[in-house]
């Protein structure tokens, strides 16, 4: 009699699942409370044609979110930005054998123009090109 009563139960876990293909479908590294988020600095940032994206080179492994560039402060004076590095790594839990290369983007609020770019991690201006 526990067969049935766990074939019911199995049925509803699947149904909020099959409620969510409108949702990406990388899972949000803030659900997930065993991930380890540390923000470092970026290697080098560059301005997209349109004055107002960031854009960085990335690379990161199987267990860990692709990094995200983000602004940590701007006005008139300066964009501050960091890297947001989120790893799923887990000890006694293998990581996939996986090194991945992209871009890390950002949206100014307004065009870059002169202001310079500082690294929030080691408040230093980054060479903009």
């Amino acid at each position: 009699t526990g067969a049935p009563t766990s074939a019911p139960s199995g049925q509803l876990s699947s149904q909020p699942s099959g409620q969510n293909p409108g949702s990406s479908p990388s899972k949000p590294p803030s659900t997930d409370p065993s991930a380890l988020v540390k923000y470092v600095s970026p290697e080098g940032v560059s301005v997209a044609q349109d004055g107002i994206t960031l854009v960085t080179e990335v690379q990161w492994g199987g267990c860990d979110d692709q990094p995200q560039l983000v602004v940590v402060s701007q006005d008139a004076s300066k964009v501050v930005v960091e890297l947001k590095k989120t790893s799923h790594a887990r000890i006694g839990v293998m990581c996939p054998d996986i090194a991945r290369t992209g871009e890390a983007t950002v949206k100014l609020a307004a065009p870059l123009g002169s202001r310079p770019v500082v690294d929030g991690v080691k408040n230093v201006p980054i060479t903009t090109h």
